[in-house]
């Protein structure tokens, strides 16, 4: 991680250089690989994005906006929660879900079911 980070300053003082030599697009280069490195050096991808304003280029956006699927998405659900939900296949087996969860809650609720698991786990044998 040292080596790296070494590697991200190293980078951005060879960015500097090379803007005080007039060399800009070596400069932007370098800025964009210290900006690859924003997750692990944040510090440094910040002064990495500022700096190329200075030299006129508006952005170094790495990762180009995500497409929208807010409709697509608001479709799904509609279809899923207005069509696939009301189908008396869809329903019946709701209802058998509820029915097994009741059951399964009043088994839990029950004094018994504590008192076997912990019978269960004295008789489990101890990992080695």
């Amino acid at each position: 991680m040292k080596l790296r980070e070494a590697g991200v300053k190293e980078s951005m003082g060879a960015a500097k250089d090379a803007v005080e030599k007039g060399e800009n697009d070596a400069a932007i280069t370098l800025y964009k690989a210290v900006l690859d490195q924003q997750c692990l050096f944040p510090k440094y991808a910040r002064d990495a994005a500022k700096e190329p304003k200075k030299l006129g280029v508006a952005s170094l956006a790495v990762v180009a906006d995500a497409p929208n699927y807010h409709n697509k998405a608001l479709a799904l659900l509609k279809r899923h929660f207005c069509e696939y939900e009301r189908s008396d296949a869809v329903r019946s087996k709701e209802m058998m879900e509820a029915r097994v969860d009741a059951v399964f809650a009043s088994i839990v609720a029950d004094f018994v079911c504590p008192l076997l698991s912990n019978e269960l786990s004295q008789l489990r044998p101890e990992p080695r």
